[in-house]
């Protein structure tokens, strides 16, 4: 039987105005496909975001919940390990998911906007040691180029594939267009 769940495909871009595309009005600006895509998807002509800051937001559209409730209200905390995604819930039901591009959902481009203590924890981490550290660009800079060595989770809040971009995207180099062309030519 073939499966007739609908796919979805949910794309985010990073300091964007929705008045940058031609969907939205923008007749200087070219976007051809991303017309497309909205042409036959949907598009949020009203929204209002959780947090101006992009880690507490992103972690709300994750979460579906608010900063104070994920607890991420700056760009200086990661969301947490075990947090319940909407992407775990597709994973759930069958649903193959995949990452491609930024995910700062972790403290890795922006561990610097908070000072290191000395002090006592305020509460202890329940999660193996360097679980926040998966998008520390430094694991994956060698000669310039974008070379990941570590040992990637099966499930990064929810998504069995993962292929980042770092430092908002300026280290792409290429890779992530080479991994949705062998994917889909997995599934043709």
């Amino acid at each position: 039987a073939t499966d007739k769940r609908p796919n979805v495909l949910f794309i985010i871009t990073d300091q964007h105005r929705a008045d940058h595309v031609g969907f939205m009005g923008n007749n200087i600006v070219q976007t051809p496909h991303l017309d497309a895509l909205a042409q036959r998807g949907t598009a949020f002509e009203s929204a209002w975001v959780s947090n101006p800051v992009c880690m507490p937001n992103r972690s709300t559209l994750m979460t579906g919940r608010m900063p104070s409730n994920h607890g991420v209200i700056t760009n200086d905390r990661s969301l947490e390990w075990g947090a319940n995604t909407y992407v775990r819930r597709f994973r759930a039901e069958g649903y193959r998911t995949g990452l491609l591009g930024k995910s700062h959902l972790q403290n890795g481009v922006s561990r610097l906007t908070s000072q290191d203590s000395t002090l006592e924890a305020a509460m202890s981490d329940p999660w193996p040691a360097g679980w926040n550290e998966l998008e520390f660009a430094e694991h994956y800079l060698a000669q310039g180029r974008l070379d990941n060595k570590l040992d990637w989770p099966d499930d990064f809040y929810g998504f069995d594939t993962t292929e980042l971009s770092l430092n908002h995207g300026a280290s792409v180099e290429g890779h992530h267009y080479q991994w949705a062309i062998e994917r889909c030519a997995q599934h043709e």
